[in-house]
């Protein structure tokens, strides 16, 4: 520092160091700026703090017992936060605050943000009676021939693979 401001801050002597009348000048600042980084620090702690509440969750009703052991891990580094599961196969609107976080699959809403985290496999199935009667379908498009037992339009939008 002292190279950087070209000036003396401190004297060695053989007790020790001590400061010059620059330093002594500058020392005034460096404390002021301490405390400055001092009042931040809490100000952030009082922050954290404060967030602390309720988060809603929502996912389908079988995915809670895969999650139930990420929010036993969560609930351990953040006693402060309680974790509320919403289980529902209704797609909640997060931006009016029905809920904080939503476990979904299908396309996410524009105005949201959204990553995949895991793929979910689907099957057809299919009683041996309706096999004899209808037949086996061989390709995914042959399904739009057979009478289907799906889920509501809140899964309508998955794609097929």
């Amino acid at each position: 520092m002292e190279q950087r401001l070209g000036r003396q801050l401190a004297t060695r002597s053989p007790t020790g160091y001590r400061l010059t009348d620059f330093g002594q000048e500058l020392s005034a600042y460096a404390e002021r700026v301490e405390a400055t980084v001092r009042d931040i620090e809490q100000h952030v702690t009082d922050q954290a703090r404060d967030r602390a509440g309720i988060i809603r969750l929502t996912c389908p009703e079988p995915i809670v017992y895969r999650l139930t052991p990420l929010i036993d891990r969560f609930h351990g580094q953040h006693p402060e936060w309680r974790v509320e599961f919403v289980t529902s196969d209704r797609y909640l609107n997060l931006l009016e605050g029905d809920a904080d976080i939503a476990f979904r699959s299908g396309d996410t809403d524009d105005d949201l943000v959204g990553r995949k985290i895991a793929d979910s496999v689907w099957a057809v199935y299919a009683s041996r009676t309706y096999i004899e009667r209808r037949g086996k379908p061989d390709r995914v498009e042959d399904l739009k021939y057979h009478l289907l037992v799906s889920f509501d339009e809140t899964l309508s939008n998955h794609r097929i693979v």
